[in-house]
């Protein structure tokens, strides 16, 4: 019955939401294939799972949750499962839940970026403890070297790797050059923040460890996905695009397709920097089936006055033989008039 949920939900993610539960039940399935396991520790760790992902998914307030439905009484329930024979030799799965747990939790990041509407207080940010999470991975790894639990422990630290060197962008207001502050006049620029520099070498070291002792594993996917947005920070168009585009063509993997599709278009964008835009073109035509895609992207640029190459819009589907799309006569007028 496990076993058939757990297919099911493999079968219909359409969102990274939905993670959280197929990560619950590839757990329970895997916790229930142990030669140890109990009728008892069955009932434990299934009910315990379930609490896990009830905190990952900030779902109501659980009814069936025994004690005030916080992390706490999840960590107490695991302390609890601990000291009971039958997990005597299952320490392991206790040990991941805590590093479930602590993945599922989500706090505010504090940031070293003001709003001038608001300079006494620090821009935040939702987000894991990554920096905890790397710790924890790293000493699970080193504790438990036969645990069928390793590829999942090894996946939460490339993915902690990463994330602590992603940046979070922000849309901040920032006062007019020349006008005053009882003006309250503001333009709207771009920043960003990263708890950690972004070290190409120190992510992909992590990424290659992972492909290295699971090239075929379960994450392999999430692990590539991850990987292609390494590339896109790197400047490395071609090898991104080249992991994106079979994503973006998959939609057996709708939680990974969003993302792809997003970094699609953020490599489209990288048209309008002159200084990238003959390797982003070399890209696209190394990789045709994303041309299609890009075609799109300029069309979009007809009726939207933001849009990244909407004053490329021409030269581009000039340079890649594509027809010029119908100008929107409300957006040129708005124009013209301005």
């Amino acid at each position: 019955m496990v076993k058939e949920l757990d297919d099911q939900l493999r079968n219909n993610v359409t969102a990274l939401t939905d993670a959280a539960a197929v990560n619950c039940f590839d757990d329970v399935v895997q916790f229930l294939s142990e030669k140890e396991v109990t009728p008892e520790a069955a009932r434990v760790y299934v009910n315990l799972r379930l609490d896990l992902l009830h905190r990952a998914r900030f779902a109501e307030p659980d009814p069936g949750m025994a004690g005030e439905d916080k992390d706490e009484t999840v960590a107490a329930e695991i302390d609890e499962a601990g000291k009971t024979p039958a997990f005597r030799n299952l320490q392991d799965y206790l040990d991941f839940c805590r590093i479930a747990l602590v993945s599922g939790a989500v706090s505010n990041v504090e940031t070293d970026i003001k709003d001038p509407k608001d300079p006494d207080h620090p821009m935040t940010y939702p987000s894991r403890d990554f920096p905890r999470l790397e710790k924890m991975a790293r000493e699970f790894l080193q504790k438990y070297p036969k645990t069928k639990k390793r590829e999942a422990a090894q996946f939460v630290l490339a993915r902690s790797i990463y994330s602590l060197s992603c940046p979070y962008i922000y849309c901040v207001s920032v006062p007019i050059p020349g006008s005053e502050p009882s003006e309250e006049m503001f333009d709207i620029v771009k920043k960003s923040y990263q708890r950690e520099p972004f070290k190409p070498e120190r992510v992909m070291v992590a990424l290659d460890e992972h492909d290295k002792q699971y090239p075929k594993g379960r994450y392999r996917a999430e692990v590539q996905n991850l990987r292609a947005a390494a590339f896109w920070r790197m400047g490395e168009w071609e090898k991104s695009l080249g992991l994106t585009m079979p994503e973006v063509l998959d939609p057996e993997k709708g939680d990974i397709q969003s993302e792809a599709c997003t970094r699609l278009a953020n490599i489209f964008a990288m048209l309008n920097d002159p200084e990238q835009r003959s390797y982003v073109m070399a890209a696209i035509m190394a990789h045709p089936a994303s041309a299609e895609y890009l075609q799109a992207y300029l069309a979009a640029a007809t009726k939207d006055r933001g849009h990244p190459l909407r004053y490329l819009q021409k030269y581009l589907c000039d340079q890649f033989h594509f027809k010029l799309p119908e100008p929107d006569t409300e957006v040129a007028a708005a124009t013209a008039v301005r």
